[in-house]
């Protein structure tokens, strides 16, 4: 029933993607959500959230997704952006997905014309990959602290 509900919300609209994995005790789970406009608001929602019972490559990754995207009667010219970490692995999905959505062509003309108008001219033919910024302030500093860090132990040697 809520499934149903979003897949309704989301039909021949411009969503955005929020993929996350989580690796604990030898274990991946990949967070999928979704933000699209209804109703002058914003709203979210929690496609999938997925044990990864295979290496976490960029093409096992892209699979998911994929299959996550029939299950919601998406196509891949809706995803406008996908916010991820700095992860190759995800980025790497991101690009093949890219790839692949080149082979959109006519007979998706009357959704196209739909997502055209909302879209205001936006290149709805590729995936916008945005990292996450708090993500890449952590690398960020978590690599000046390193540098800090063997400064002040050189200090110490001295």
């Amino acid at each position: 029933m809520v499934k149903a509900s979003i897949i309704t919300a989301m039909s021949h609209k411009l969503i955005s993607f929020k993929l996350d994995i989580a690796s604990r005790h030898s274990r991946g789970i990949l967070g999928v959500n979704a933000q699209y406009y209804e109703q002058n608001c914003i709203k979210v929602a929690t496609l999938e959230i997925i044990e990864l019972n295979k290496k976490h490559t960029g093409a096992n990754l892209s699979a998911e997704i994929e299959s996550i995207l029939e299950d919601f009667s998406l196509t891949k010219s809706q995803i406008y952006s996908v916010r991820s970490d700095n992860g190759r692995n995800i980025l790497k999905s991101i690009e093949s997905l890219n790839e692949d959505s080149d082979d959109i062509a006519d007979d998706d003309e009357e959704e196209l014309e739909t997502l055209l108008v909302i879209s205001i001219r936006v290149n709805i033919f590729s995936m916008a990959s945005v990292k996450c910024a708090a993500h890449t302030l952590q690398l960020a500093v978590k690599d000046f602290l390193k540098i800090v860090a063997s400064d002040a132990l050189f200090e110490k040697a001295r």
